[in-house]
This record gives C-alpha cells, sequence and structure tokens, in this order.
C-alpha cells in the first residue's frame, strides 16, 4: 500500500506540492501563534516592569508582610502565621527568591547621651532595629561591625546609616541609655555606636528601602535583638516585624502572571480582618493587573486576526483535495470494481494525506519559528526593520497546535473522500454534468452576505458599547472580523453567480463578429466556469484581502500616530521646575506669590531646534459667558500663547481640521491683544457668537475679559472629548471647553507663571536628553512625540497586529499564484485534444494564445477588479469599527480610512507578474503540443 501511495503522489507531482505549500503554510501559521504570543507577552510583560520602575523608581519584585506585637491576646499566632507565611511564599508564588529580608524595630523611644559632650541633658529619638544578612549588603564608612553579644561593659553596639549619624548628631563611640527598655535585671539598656555604614552596592534588591532611609534607626545583631525584645510567650516591648521577600521580577514569565496575581491576593486577603498583622498590597500587583488586561487584548486579537488566512488555508487544501480527487474518480472507481472496500480506499488517501502531513510539520516548524522572528521586526504593513530579536521558545503548546493543525488539515484532506468512496465505473459514466455546487443550490452565499451586513449593523448600532469595552480592557470581539470575513467571501461567491451572466451578455452582443479565437474562448469560460469557480473565487479572495489587511494595518498606525501628532501639538514639550517665594508666601499672606523665569532662549537657539514658543496652559480656569443665563459658570482648559511663534511651532498641524487655516485665526487673534478663540461647543451650548465678551478668571480670583474671534474644533493640545468608565462600569463622556488668549495680556494680568516649552525640531530629538544629562535639569512636564510614536510601534498589540496582517497578505499572494498556476497547468494538459483540433484546423499558435489571453481577461482579469473594489468596500464599512479596539482611550482626531498606493502596487504587481509567469509557461506547454499525438490520443 506504501509503494501504491508513493506511485500516487509521483504521479500528480503538481497538485502534491500544492497541497505541501498549503499544509506546510497552515502549520507554519499556527505554530507561529503560541510562539510569538509567548514572546511578545513576555516582552510586554517585561516592558511593563521596567516602565514602572523609571516611573516610580520602585523595585516591584518586592511583597511584604507586616507584624505589630506588643504583648496583646492572639499576636503571637498572627505572628508566627506571618512568618510562615513570608518564609513560603516565594514558593507558593513559584519566582525566584533573591532575598527574605527581617527586619526588627521597636517603637521610638528617647535615648540620653552618656557623656553628654559638654550639653545638658542631651537626648535623641530613636529606634533599635536589625536587619537579617545586613552584613552581607554594607560596607563600614567608619568604625567596626557590631557584635553578636554584648561586649565586656555590658553594652549593646550598633551601627547606623550615613544620614542618621548626620542627623542625630553622633560620633562613634557615643553611648545611648534607653531608660524606657530594661533588661532582665531591670537595668536600663544601653547602646554603644560603633560604626557607620553604606550600601556596599548601588543596585542591589536587598534594600528594599535605601540605608538613607533608616535616619533615626540604630541597627544591631538579629540575634541580640530577638533575644533582647521579642519574647511572644511574654511580650513586653512593642515591637514591629517586617518580611520583605525580593524575588527577580525578571525571571518573571507570562504564564506565571495570573497565578501570582491570584496567590497574591489570597495572602492579602488572609490577613484581612487583622490589626496587628497584614499583608501589604505589593506595587507589582497594579502592574501585573494591567499586563492582564493587555495580555487578555493581545491573545484574543492575535487569534482572530489569523482566522481568516487559516481558513481561506483549509479552503485551499479542500479544493485542492477535490480537484485531485476528481482527477482519481477513474482509480477509486477501478479499485472499487476491483473489490476493495470503502474503508480500504478511505484508509489510502488517510495513510496519503499523514504522510503530507507528517513532511510538513517538518518544514512548517522551523518555517513558523522564523516567521515569529519575522513578525518581530515589523515596524508597519509590509515594513521590516532590524531591532532586538524576540526571546522565542518552543513549548508544549507549540507541538499541541502543530498536532491540531496537522488533524484539522488530514480532516479537510480525506473528507471529500467519502463521497466518492462508492463511485463505480457505471456511476463514474452516469455522473451529472455541469450540476451546481451545494452553497449555489442553498443560496449560502446569500445567506452568509445577509449574515455579515446585519453584523456591520449591528456593531455600528453599538459602537459606545464597544468604546466601553475597549476601556475595559476587553479584546476585539471575534464576530466582528468574522463579519468582515464573511462579507468578503460571500460578495465573492454571489459575484460568482452573477459573472457568468455578465460574460454571456458580452459573448451574445458580439459573437456575430467574434473572431473563431474569441469565439473559441467564450465558449470555454461559459462551459467550463464550474472548473474556473475555484480560480475566479481564489483571485477575488486574494485581492479583497490583500486590500483589506493592508487598510486595516495602514489605518490603525496611521491613525494612532495621528492622534498622539495632535494630542502633543508639536515634537517636543517641556516644563521646567520654576524657583519661586511660596515659602514666604506661607508665612506672610499678604505677599504676592512671584517666580523666576529660567531662560528661554536656551532652547530657542539649540543646534536642533526650527522653532520654538511659550504656552501657559492652566486646566483650572473658569469663564463667565456674557449671558442672561444663570448657569454661565463653565470650567474650561486654557492655554496663552505667543500666537506667532506658536503657529510656526505647530506647523505640522492637519489643516484639513478646520474650514480655514489655522494661521488665519493666529493672525486674527494677533490683531487684537484681549481677542480669544472658543471651542465650538460655546457656541452649541451657550449660543456665544463672535465679537461676544467673555471673561475667564484663575484661582487667584484674577480676571481677564476678551473678545471672541473665532470657534475651532479643533486645536493643537486639544481634546473634545474624555471618555470613561463610571463606577457601574458606564461609559461616561466629558465634554471639554477651550478657550485661547494672547500670551502677553495673560502675563500681565496674571502674572508669569510657569508656562510650557513647546519646541518643533529638525526630525531628531536626542539633542534634549543630551542637554538636560548635561545640566542635571529634570522636567516636571517632558513630551516626546518621537518616543510616543516608536512605543506605539512596539507595542505588542500594534506589532502583533501589523506582522500577522504582513504575513496574511504575504500568504494570501502564494496560495493565490499556486492555485493560479496549478488551474491553467491543469486546464492546458486536460485541453491537450482540443488545441490539436484546433491546431489542425489551421488556427495558429498565436490564436491559440490570444484565445488565451481573452480567457484571462474575462476570467482572472475582471475577478481581479472585483475582488478590488470588494477590498475597498469592505475596508470602508469595517475598518472604522475595528480601529475603535486600537484607539486611545480619547480619540481627538477623526478616523480616517488608509488606502496606501504603494500597498496597491504591491499587490497588482505581484499578481500581474504571476500572469506573466502563467502566460509563459502555457505558452511553453502550447508550442510542445503535437498535433499526430494530440489526434491520436483523441482516437484512443
Amino acid at each position: 500500500m506504501i509503494r501504491f501511495i508513493k506511485q500516487k503522489l509521483l504521479h500528480k507531482k503538481w497538485m502534491v506540492i500544492s497541497l505541501l505549500i498549503g499544509n506546510v503554510l497552515l502549520i507554519a501559521i499556527a505554530c507561529s501563534n503560541p510562539m510569538y504570543q509567548n514572546a511578545a507577552l513576555q516582552k510586554t510583560l517585561q516592558s511593563k516592569l521596567n516602565n514602572y520602575i523609571q516611573e516610580e523608581n520602585v523595585n516591584p519584585g518586592i511583597l511584604s508582610f507586616e507584624s505589630n506585637i506588643n504583648g496583646s491576646e492572639g499576636e503571637e499566632a498572627e505572628y508566627n502565621v506571618m512568618q510562615e507565611m513570608a518564609g513560603g511564599a516565594a514558593e507558593r508564588l513559584g519566582v525566584v527568591q533573591q532575598h527574605l529580608i527581617t527586619y526588627h524595630e521597636t517603637a521610638k523611644t528617647r535615648g540620653n547621651f552618656v557623656e553628654q559632650r559638654g550639653k545638658v541633658n542631651l537626648s535623641k529619638t530613636i529606634n533599635l532595629a536589625s536587619l537579617s544578612d545586613l552584613d552581607k549588603h554594607i560596607y563600614m564608612i567608619s568604625g567596626e561591625m557590631y557584635q553578636k553579644d554584648l561586649d565586656a561593659e555590658g553594652y549593646i553596639q550598633g551601627i547606623v546609616s550615613q544620614r542618621a549619624l548626620s542627623k542625630l548628631d553622633l560620633v562613634i563611640g557615643d553611648t545611648l541609655e534607653l531608660t524606657k527598655y530594661k533588661d532582665a535585671s531591670d537595668n536600663p539598656i544601653r547602646v554603644k555606636i560603633v560604626g557607620a555604614f553604606s550600601n556596599s552596592e548601588e543596585e542591589d534588591s536587598y534594600w528594599v528601602n535605601t540605608p538613607s532611609d533608616y535616619y533615626m534607626q540604630i541597627f544591631i545583631a538579629p540575634e541580640l535583638f530577638e533575644k533582647t525584645f521579642i519574647n511572644l510567650k511574654n511580650q513586653v516591648f512593642e515591637v514591629k516585624t517586617d518580611w520583605h521577600l525580593a524575588f527577580d521580577y525578571k525571571a518573571v514569565q507570562s504564564y506565571q502572571v495570573s497565578d501570582i496575581v491570584a496567590q497574591t491576593e489570597q495572602m492579602t486577603g488572609q490577613m484581612a480582618g487583622s490589626y496587628s498583622a497584614f499583608v501589604l498590597e505589593p506595587d507589582y500587583l497594579a502592574v501585573f493587573r494591567e499586563y492582564q488586561t493587555a495580555a487578555k487584548k493581545v491573545t484574543t486579537t492575535l487569534l482572530i486576526l489569523q482566522f481568516p488566512v487559516l481558513a481561506l488555508l483549509l479552503a485551499f487544501i479542500f479544493m485542492i483535495s477535490r480537484q485531485m480527487l476528481d482527477l482519481e474518480q477513474n482509480e477509486i472507481a477501478l479499485l472499487k470494481s476491483r473489490g476493495s472496500s470503502k474503508k480500504q480506499i478511505i484508509l489510502i488517501y488517510l495513510l496519503q494525506s499523514t504522510v503530507l502531513s507528517l513532511i510538513s510539520c517538518i518544514i512548517g516548524l522551523p518555517l513558523g519559528y522564523f516567521l515569529c522572528k519575522a513578525l518581530g521586526s515589523t515596524n508597519g504593513f509590509l515594513e521590516f526593520i532590524q531591532r532586538k530579536a524576540l526571546h522565542i521558545t518552543i513549548n508544549g503548546s507549540v507541538f499541541l497546535y502543530m498536532i491540531g493543525a496537522m488533524a484539522v488539515s488530514i480532516a479537510f484532506m480525506v473528507l471529500p473522500v467519502f463521497r466518492d468512496a462508492d463511485v463505480t465505473i457505471v456511476n463514474v459514466k452516469h455522473k451529472k454534468r455541469h450540476k451546481k455546487s451545494l452553497w449555489q443550490r442553498v443560496y449560502l452565499d446569500i445567506l452568509l452576505l445577509l449574515i455579515s451586513l446585519y453584523g456591520l449593523y449591528s456593531f455600528t448600532q453599538r459602537e459606545n458599547i464597544l468604546m466601553t469595552q475597549m476601556l475595559e480592557g476587553e479584546s476585539l470581539d471575534p464576530f466582528l472580523f468574522i463579519c468582515s470575513s464573511l462579507f468578503i467571501i460571500s460578495t465573492s461567491l454571489v459575484v460568482l453567480r452573477i459573472q457568468p451572466l455578465l460574460i454571456r451578455i458580452v459573448y451574445l452582443i458580439g459573437r456575430k463578429h467574434w473572431r473563431p479565437s474569441f469565439f473559441a474562448s467564450f465558449l470555454q469560460i461559459l462551459r467550463s466556469r464550474g472548473k474556473q469557480s475555484f480560480m475566479m473565487v481564489f483571485l477575488m479572495l486574494t485581492v479583497s484581502l490583500g486590500i483589506f489587511n493592508a487598510t486595516v494595518a495602514r489605518t490603525i498606525l496611521s491613525n494612532s500616530e495621528s492622534n498622539i501628532r495632535y494630542e502633543m501639538g508639536t515634537d517636543l514639550i517641556l516644563k521646567e521646575a520654576w524657583e519661586d517665594n511660596s515659602m514666604f508666601v506661607e508665612d506672610n499672606p499678604e505677599l504676592e506669590l512671584t517666580y523666576s523665569e529660567p531662560d528661554f532662549s536656551v532652547y530657542e537657539n539649540m543646534e536642533n531646534v526650527v522653532h520654538a514658543t511659550k504656552v501657559y496652559r492652566d486646566d483650572t480656569i473658569s469663564t463667565s459667558v456674557d449671558k442672561s443665563s444663570s448657569e454661565n459658570e463653565v470650567r474650561t482648559r486654557f492655554m496663552a500663547i505667543d500666537t506667532k511663534n506658536f503657529g510656526e511651532t505647530v506647523a505640522d498641524f492637519d489643516p484639513s481640521l478646520l474650514p480655514t487655516h489655522l494661521n488665519n485665526y493666529l493672525n486674527a487673534m494677533a490683531g487684537n491683544a484681549g481677542a480669544v478663540l472658543l471651542s465650538s461647543n460655546y457656541h452649541s451650548k451657550y449660543g456665544v457668537e463672535l465679537g461676544d465678551k467673555i471673561s475667564y478668571t484663575n484661582e487667584e480670583s484674577k480676571t481677564i475679559e476678551g473678545t471672541v474671534y473665532g470657534f475651532v474644533d479643533y486645536f493643537p493640545g486639544y481634546v473634545k472629548e474624555s471618555h470613561e468608565l463610571s463606577d457601574t462600569n458606564t461609559l461616561v463622556t466629558t465634554e471639554n471647553f477651550l478657550v485661547v488668549a494672547n500670551l502677553s495680556i495673560v502675563q500681565q494680568t496674571f502674572g508669569v507663571r510657569p508656562y510650557e516649552v513647546w519646541l518643533h525640531t529638525d526630525g531628531s530629538s536626542q539633542f534634549i536628553y543630551d542637554y538636560a544629562k548635561e545640566n542635571n535639569i529634570e522636567y516636571m512636564t517632558f513630551e516626546d512625540v518621537a518616543s510616543k510614536l516608536v512605543e506605539v510601534k512596539n507595542d505588542a498589540l500594534f506589532q502583533g497586529t501589523n506582522g500577522i496582517l504582513t504575513m496574511s497578505f504575504i500568504v494570501i499572494l502564494i496560495l493565490c499564484c499556486t492555485g493560479f498556476l496549478i488551474y491553467w497547468i491543469l486546464s492546458i494538459r486536460q485541453r491537450e485534444l482540443l488545441f490539436g483540433v484546433f491546431r489542425a484546423m489551421g488556427m495558429a499558435k498565436r490564436e491559440i494564445i490570444q484565445m488565451l489571453i481573452n480567457e484571462q481577461i474575462f476570467s482572472s482579469g475582471i475577478s481581479i477588479l472585483i475582488g478590488a473594489g470588494i477590498g475597498i468596500l469592505s475596508s470602508q464599512l469595517f475598518v472604522p469599527l475595528v480601529q475603535i479596539f486600537y484607539a486611545s482611550t480619547d480619540q481627538a482626531v477623526p478616523l480616517q480610512v488608509q488606502f496606501e498606493a504603494v500597498d496597491m502596487v504591491r499587490l497588482f504587481s505581484v499578481i500581474g507578474l504571476v500572469i506573466i509567469v502563467c502566460m509563459s509557461v502555457l505558452g511553453r506547454l502550447i508550442n510542445k503540443i503535437n498535433i499526430s499525438q494530440a489526434l491520436k490520443l483523441g482516437e484512443d
């Protein structure tokens, strides 16, 4: 049987190669999903942890347990529970423990100097404390390390941090007597300062709190502290104990996050009712929860995006298998007539499919790994760059996906056999010709089209609900993308039903004038439309899905970038920390608050700065509309600008957002210092008109009156509406109001207040980072549009979307090329007799080539044009809804569906190349046709 299968495969090598291509791509894409998903999620997790460290300057890999004991009932049990819980926390969380630090601390007490150093009754407020393994993480600045027992004089030896040494005004050798604390002999405890320390390494996860945070603590040996101050059976002293688990957060894998969050929540909730022992909610919990939301979106979205291409691959495999079976019907009938059972025939095809799938796995798994690498380097649709490679691992889930893809593929290859396994020679001879497909008979295409249109209508009516789901961190609704795919497929099938009618009309119009080659080509198209339907549908799906995928990728990235640029307004926004006299104002409220303005010219004269401007913003301004309405106080967003410099700095503002160019508004303001621009909602909601007076007041009750010179729907940095979720998980839309005034009059009345510096650069922003580092400047506000754009492109959701849509586009082209070539090669092989007859009747080879070109135009050409129309239509209908799940919280600018000419050129260039190659192959095949052999074949 194996030999028989081998001969079958070799006999139809082109069909087998097509099946292998489909299977290899199916398994590669299936395997790439868990590979890329794991790598992308791991990258996302580490990115969020690193961002948290940069923003908060806190190590997120800390879990702290606290217990307070002072001799009250029940404290011993709670102390032991916390100690046990802390000791087993690393194992419970499944993390790599770096340190388990035990910190003991007494209540604050007064320590009197035994030797007063010339001062009377000198004392200090201190805590006695201990840290486990302290000696391994410090170096002694002066003095020596404490002893683990009392010294020869009966003193407890202690060391202090460098800051405590200064803050408490201590010197090495000082001795403090703690009259509040008595030893076993009822004598006051005395502590001798024997050394001062600092941390031995600058970056050390041991230091949950830095040494400088311990400015009141005197550290003694942990063993001595526990012996002296902790006696759970008869606790006398008030002691606070912290256990800090420091784990390696970099070693945490994405699949561990859910379990870590669950275990942490259990531990924090376990002691929730206790007043003396509790688990502090760790910093990493918020980061991990945020990651879980992002991971859910990434996981679901990536799978949804792969659905169309996986479905198309399975359809391709099924179609090729169906065509192979059609060619083998005589063989099946012969086997059946010679006594083979249905089970034996199915077994033959099952083994054949299994062999093909196993071969595909050998190629598909490495190809899937390569695809993941390619996905990780995408910077946009069909755009690849060199960036740090994703850390891709092959684990058990990859093999599960591979086995699942194998099983589905085998099922799709064997499925057509069940219908034809009972066919005999008699059945083959009496088989009906030109029978309509099942989907045509039951009008499945019409039904699917109606379902997709209903889905489109439903989603359009639920835009607010979709926005709410997006804010809640939900992923893309699978049915939305399924609807778009159904629309493309069903529309292609509906057109396939209509297309023969259109061709028949063209044929009937010119049948009296057609030359023999054209006449024969039209007859061939009309008579073989059932066979051509496979190729025509694939061409339509290739073009339409290609355009749709390109549009989705371009739109989500383009609109995200446009939104960032609009909300920023310019390339760089900076705000330095201004010096002021606020400390004096607190003591003397009669004084006026004044600021020292930094040198603005520094930024104007920077080499990479094209233009710079001052922008004063204040969101606490209230405006008073000059109308009779009693409700005329409006909380507004306020901007004060220097019109000339502002217009030059925001030169990239999209002019299509306003009815006239932004500079015309700014020029109008420049003519009158009291002129203001208002957001359009002042006009629509409060009836404010051009020329009306409006006053705006700051928190210091200083008021300026302005004259309305214009209304704007959009302005650099202004967001018309803000969206957020309420406590009841309903979408709350807040309408924002804007007033834009001249900076000069605002500074005259309000005074010079800290303003932002807006910079329009030559494209580079590195210079400002270098300047801040060289001058040790920390900006209160620092926004860089370039870094935000890079962050978007590096986001796992955007990167994965671009990568998968790019991969899908390439796969679709491969399927189209393969299907197209296979169909026409088989078509020529099956029509050798017909071409031989045409040649014998006197038709030239040139006319046969013309006949094939005509067939290409009216089958392939029309299919390509129709596919382009379907792709553009589906993009216009569905992309705006898909975009909602990729939009920022406040989508400030209108959505624009992006069609890039370069994508169309790439798509049609590849298809055109395929057609040219196909025609070249067909031309060679026709040249090789021997008339006498063809006619002899007909006689046989």
